[in-house]
């Protein structure tokens, strides 16, 4: 997934994922600010990116099908580690979703 944050992507995430009868795994960053309630810490920032890249590769070694991943991905900076990381015999498809507007009012 990318887009800004509150555009949509893990309402999108979560949808996707219920068409696809639980079997993937959705793989956030904001996980890891998640502890009874959302609290963003900017200096944990790059160690829950990291441990976030860890999951997918970890996902992805396992055969898991489909895995979103749901972050912002705001430049190809950010995109990068995940693309890297996907062997390409793995998947058949590989997308990159854009939300560009909210889709929640």
């Amino acid at each position: 997934m990318r887009g800004l944050p509150g555009s949509g992507k893990t309402h999108l995430a979560r949808h996707m994922m219920e068409n696809y009868g639980n079997s993937g795994e959705v793989l956030s960053t904001d996980d890891y600010f998640i502890n009874g309630r959302y609290y963003f810490d900017y200096s944990r920032l790059k160690w829950a990116h990291e441990r976030n890249q860890e999951r997918a590769e970890e996902a992805m070694n396992n055969g898991v099908h489909p895995i979103i991943i749901d972050n912002t991905n705001i430049t190809r900076r950010d995109m990068k580690p995940y693309i890297l990381m996907t062997p390409p015999q793995s998947f058949e498809d590989f997308y990159v979703l854009i939300l560009h507007a909210p889709l929640l009012g």
